[in-house]
């Protein structure tokens, strides 16, 4: 999927809303490449220093998995929105993000560097070491 990091949307949503971007253009927002939730996971590892995995589950393993957890229609929606990235169908990109806002989109990589500590184990951040 072309996951796009919420601040390229925020930058730029803002050069639409202040006239620095083309006018009248309808423009999707995505990030610069798909990457899969094994890539995710990776970024994530090395960002954090932890070990981060994704299992990627049949969908009815997933599905019973999400049992109990989600109201039945939101957990058949995650499930459909999982087999939609399967097929490849989020994986498309655009250069919106860099036309629009003067700069590339951040990477996922940048992403989970800059945003590593909220992907910490809870139990890590709060100990002090010497």
């Amino acid at each position: 999927m072309s996951a796009i990091d919420v601040r390229d949307v925020t930058d730029a949503a803002a050069a639409v809303l202040t006239g620095a971007g083309p006018d009248g253009a309808v423009h999707d927002l995505t990030g610069p490449r798909a990457v899969t939730h094994a890539e995710i996971a990776a970024a994530l590892a090395e960002a954090t220093g932890h070990p981060v995995s994704f299992d990627d589950l049949t969908p009815e393993a997933f599905a019973t998995a999400l049992d109990g957890v989600l109201p039945p229609w939101q957990a058949a929606g995650l499930v459909e929105d999982y087999a939609h990235y399967a097929r490849g169908e989020a994986a498309r990109v655009d250069d919106a993000v860099a036309v629009l806002t003067g700069h590339p989109g951040r990477t996922l990589e940048e992403f989970a560097r800059d945003h590593a500590a909220a992907f910490a184990p809870a139990w890590l951040s709060a100990q002090t070491f010497t």
